[in-house]
């Protein structure tokens, strides 16, 4: 728990660096969704392979307002941090569980 929290540390004020710097968020964003499909792409052809079949219509809208949902929270949060401090931001980011609790009451 304490490296991932040393890691997230890491991560946000490389980013503010290099938003500061003056690279695009939409940028930053695209980078990090193609490392992540590099890493992860394997691991599904590997583990799942065989199960696209499976899927239906509703599974697609899923998975589709995830990417959705995936990609403007990242969008927003690094347009937030150009704005702000990385200490500023690590505590909305330490909020997160607080406000997933909360959700998973209302909507259970």
């Amino acid at each position: 728990m304490v490296l991932i929290q040393i890691f997230t540390t890491e991560q946000m004020l490389l980013t503010k660096v290099v938003v500061d710097d003056g690279l695009s968020v939409c940028t930053l964003i695209t980078y990090r969704f193609f490392v992540g499909a590099i890493l992860v792409i394997p691991l599904a052809i590997l583990f799942e392979k065989g199960k696209l079949k499976e899927l239906k219509l509703k599974a697609f809208i899923w998975i589709f307002t995830s990417a959705l949902v995936g990609f403007t929270i990242p969008g927003l949060y690094y347009i937030g941090l150009g704005d702000t401090s990385p200490g500023y931001a690590i505590n909305f980011y330490n909020i997160i569980p607080i406000a997933t609790f909360i959700l998973a009451v209302i909507f259970r």
